[in-house]
């Protein structure tokens, strides 16, 4: 397909509320707000590889299907960020309904869109480097004693829960060298400059995941009760509140200063704590996605990197 420079000026033109799909038309509202860039990813990265754009530069067609001949990379892309957008607003769903299971769905969810996050943040990375013909040096430059570094981490890390994880799950944890988050920690820290933004996503994903996980894998949450008011545990201290007695002796053979203290540290509201990590992880995904937009925009459209616009089967005039 064909294009020219007034190509990006004609993609303003295109609303997620107007030209998305049903859902998208339907509730994406509930994620714009803390996460806008997830619209603007859509309007500039998913809209041309769609048949939304066949009609230009007259008309914008109501089409969402894929153009011919996509890039099968770029599709996987464009797949794992709607994936994300749906877990975000199941996740909203499941707030506004405060039915059955409702909290546990919330982190499943969650969980599940940090996942999809990772997928999409990975594929535009390995995406980029096949565009820009640049290597990765975790995946292909890695010296042995680099390698072994790795090793060494890993064992530093996670070798002190081995024997659990074996007696929990009846098998040994998998180990994966370089890891996937090794690969994402190149890209956001290093390619990318942003040490704080890793440092911010490792930490609020690592704690989500360990709620998912307690959620999905353990007995049902405890909870405690004060005044009929229901308490949770926050997501960054679940591993110390996964059995009910872990939860019991919060409360029993303690004087009343060390229960309020450590009810205060530990412990929330029940809905408030779901509704601030949906929130949170909006806001932190939107940073995410505000860094890939960058780069993508500056090799698709400033650059015109000719192997991308021909993934996209873009040919400017």
């Amino acid at each position: 397909m064909k294009i020219k420079d007034d190509f990006q000026l004609y993609l303003q033109n295109i609303t997620l509320k107007e030209l998305g799909d049903p859902i998208e038309r339907r509730l994406g509202d509930h994620i714009t707000r803390l996460f806008p860039n997830y619209e603007f990813y859509w309007r500039n990265f998913v809209v041309p590889a769609t048949k939304r754009v066949e009609g230009y530069p007259k008309s914008i067609l109501f089409d969402v299907s894929m153009r011919n001949a996509i890039n099968e990379q770029v599709e996987d892309i464009i797949s794992a960020n709607y994936t994300c957008f749906l877990h975000l607003i199941y996740a909203h769903i499941n707030y506004e309904a405060q039915a059955m299971a409702f909290l546990e769905n919330i982190y499943f969810h969650l969980g599940s869109a940090y996942d999809l996050a990772e997928n999409f943040l990975e594929k535009n990375y390995l995406l980029l480097l096949d565009c820009m013909d640049v290597k990765s040096e975790i995946l292909q430059s890695l010296t042995k004693e680099d390698f072994m570094k790795l090793a060494e981490d890993w064992y530093d890390k996670n070798y002190e829960e081995f024997h659990a994880y074996y007696l929990s799950k009846g098998k040994a944890r998998e180990i994966r060298l370089p890891s996937g988050k090794n690969l994402l920690k190149e890209f956001i820290a290093n390619q990318l400059g942003d040490k704080q933004l890793w440092k911010e996503y490792n930490e609020i994903s690592t704690s989500i995941r360990k709620m998912r996980n307690a959620i999905v894998h353990d007995v049902r949450m405890g909870q405690i009760v004060i005044n009929g008011v229901s308490l949770m545990p926050r997501p960054s201290v679940i591993q110390n509140y996964r059995t009910w007695r872990s939860i019991r002796s919060v409360i029993e053979g303690k004087d009343n200063n060390s229960i309020k203290e450590t009810i205060k540290k530990d412990f929330v509201k029940y809905p408030e704590q779901a509704k601030s990590d949906i929130d949170n992880t909006e806001i932190l995904i939107n940073k995410l996605w505000g860094k890939i937009i960058e780069v993508m925009r500056n090799e698709l459209f400033e650059k015109k990197n000719s192997k991308l616009l021909g993934y996209y089967q873009l040919e400017i005039e």
